[in-house]
């Protein structure tokens, strides 16, 4: 899964260097109109030439991505499903043994005594909050 991970920040790299050849292009059309209204043939040759060479690495990295992007998506089945299902499968394991080792505990728990017991407890707990209440430190204005 970090193996396949490792992949992404490439791919957002390209992608950005996608977008900055993009750029790159568009510089250089805006370059190529505004020799074409000098009417400078040298100038509005090496503006082609330009735009050529920045349609071709554009081109080329477009090409390479849109080629290798549906690649790595479609490789994330065989990396995430048996990820995540091994994940399940931890997950479950923790459980279960948390679940024996509670088991365990209620060995040394009395027995419940139903809705009395719960009454009994919330009444000790009600009896401990008002003593913590009544003491000075709870009483001071802060």
């Amino acid at each position: 899964m970090a193996q396949y991970c490792g992949y992404l920040p490439e791919f957002n790299k390209a992608i950005k260097k996608r977008t900055v050849l993009a750029g790159e292009l568009d510089k250089a059309k805006k370059a190529l109109a505004k020799e074409q209204t000098k009417a400078d043939s040298g100038g509005i040759e090496r503006a082609e030439m330009d735009v050529q060479y920045a349609e071709e690495a554009f081109a080329v990295m477009n090409r390479t991505l849109v080629g290798e992007i549906p690649k790595l998506i479609n490789a994330r089945v065989y990396v995430v499903d048996p990820s995540f299902e091994a994940f399940v499968k931890a997950q479950l394991q923790f459980f279960n043994d948390s679940l024996r080792q509670m088991d365990g505990v209620t060995r040394y728990l009395p027995p419940s005594g139903g809705p009395q017991d719960d009454r009994v407890l919330d009444e000790r707990i009600e009896g401990v909050m008002s003593q913590v209440r009544a003491l000075t430190i709870c009483s001071l204005n802060l």
